[in-house]
């Protein structure tokens, strides 16, 4: 028997809604209370026994993409040319030596001392 096409309004067609919302929400669910249960420790554990991924775990966590709005947009054209001209001017002031920070470091990777020095 030939296969039917997709008919939008065909109530046997495709998954039944809300059905992957519920599979979401459950996961969810399930994923919070498994946090609540050990998930301070869990990351506790990481952090010691595998550094490397407690570090890619945390950084997923953060947004891949930065608003960043700009105060300029609301700048006049004249506002604007005497920012510019402010900012070249203090980019053609010689700059001072920047700060150096010198640290010892202990045998378990953790700086004991940290001098800064000018």
């Amino acid at each position: 028997m030939p296969r039917k096409p997709f008919v939008k309004s065909d109530p046997r067609a495709g998954r039944k809604p809300g059905s992957r919302s519920r599979l979401s929400n459950a996961l969810i669910q399930d994923l919070y209370d498994e946090w609540m249960e050990g998930g301070k420790d869990a990351l506790r554990i990481m952090r010691i026994e595998e550094p490397a991924q407690f570090v890619k775990c945390a950084l997923a966590t953060l947004p891949r993409e930065w608003l960043i709005e700009s105060v300029t947009g609301e700048l006049g054209d004249e506002e604007l040319d005497e920012m510019i001209v402010r900012i070249r001017e203090q980019l053609a002031k010689p700059q001072d030596a920047p700060l150096m920070i010198e640290a010892k470091v202990n045998g378990d990777d953790r700086a004991t001392e940290v001098v800064e020095r000018d």
